[in-house]
């Protein structure tokens, strides 16, 4: 009886442990996402492991989040993308993914270039940020140097 117990507490104390690690992680606000960071490991400190990694060619890895993905150079960690996929993130723009077309071209500044293939996107110049849309809202928010 007293090892049945035992045991219950211990499942009981782990689930309530795993559970509030999962809930703390989910209140990281992605308003910390941006350039500025520099390395990947600067990402890891704030955002914890990644879900899972990816080799993005001979140069880069591509770490992947549950709402956003990371791409840094093998050789000492820079970061070269953010590519965010919530609609939490609001960028220097005051633009986040859900937004519409109307919108996007209402806020961007005029410096920005249209994409000039099959894809759809604007590039801010200003800013390094490019918005991949699907013709009515954006789909992602590309981060860049």
């Amino acid at each position: 009886m007293v090892l049945k117990n035992v045991v219950l507490i211990f499942i009981v104390a782990m689930t309530v442990s795993c559970t509030s690690m999962k809930y703390q992680s989910s209140l990281v606000s992605l308003e910390y996402l941006n350039m500025d960071l520099k390395k990947v490991d600067a990402v890891f400190e704030i955002y914890g492991q990644p879900n899972y990694v990816t080799d993005s060619g001979p140069a880069y890895n591509k770490y992947y989040y549950k709402h956003f993905e990371v791409t840094a150079k093998k050789e000492g960690g820079f970061l070269n993308s953010i590519i965010i996929y919530s609609q939490v993130f609001v960028d220097e723009n005051g633009l986040s993914v859900g937004d519409s077309y109307a919108k996007l071209n209402q806020l961007i500044p005029q410096e920005r270039k249209l994409s000039e293939n099959e894809d759809l996107y604007i590039y801010d110049l200003k800013n390094s940020i490019s918005y991949w849309f699907d013709g009515n809202n954006i789909l992602k928010i590309v981060l860049a140097k």
